[in-house]
């Protein structure tokens, strides 16, 4: 336990990934349930896609060498 007492777990790219969670989650809250919910044949990828992308390459960024995130198709 004392190993992780002087570390920094937090810092400016885990920041950028959280915040680019974020935009992702509102993006499918806000653009993609309400267009889905009301019958349209959508796919998450295609109406957020910009969020997707962002929050890839920062979780690529964090942990190199992962597989990254997948949305269902």
């Amino acid at each position: 336990m004392e190993n992780y007492l002087n570390k920094n777990l937090r810092n400016e790219s885990k920041l950028a990934l959280k915040q680019a969670n974020v935009q992702w989650a509102n993006c499918i809250a806000q653009n993609f349930l309400p267009q889905w919910l009301a019958g349209a044949n959508l796919n998450v990828t295609e109406v957020c896609t910009e969020e997707l992308t962002k929050m890839n390459e920062s979780d690529a960024e964090n942990y190199p060498g992962t597989l990254s995130f997948k949305a269902p198709q």
